[in-house]
């Protein structure tokens, strides 16, 4: 397991889709946008609700006005992050760690 997936287990327990909304808002996630730093916390976004909720793909990609093959492509380039260890997605990932921690995903 890796230090990010550590921390997604422990600081992810309860619903609050309010502040996972506030959370999209402020950093425009659900804005076109390909700056990796808006993609990149974008896709680990999305894997964090797929892993800890029962929401749809078609429901997450409501939060970020996207499609649910949109989400597909999120979670399968988010897997390929994490298989060949990434250094530039898990360096922007970091920045945000302390507000993503805050958020309650169930």
């Amino acid at each position: 397991m890796t230090e990010l997936e550590s921390f997604i287990n422990r600081t992810i327990e309860l619903s609050d889709l309010n502040t996972i909304q506030d959370f999209i808002s402020k950093y425009n996630l659900n804005q076109k946008s390909r700056r990796q730093d808006v993609l990149f916390v974008r896709y680990e976004l999305i894997r964090m609700m797929r892993k800890k909720t029962k929401l749809s793909l078609s429901e997450i990609g409501k939060y970020f006005n996207l499609k649910h093959c949109t989400v597909i492509n999120a979670l399968t380039a988010c897997d390929n992050m994490y298989r060949f260890g990434h250094y530039k997605y898990h360096e922007i990932v970091r920045k945000y760690r302390d507000e993503m921690e805050n958020l309650k995903i169930n």
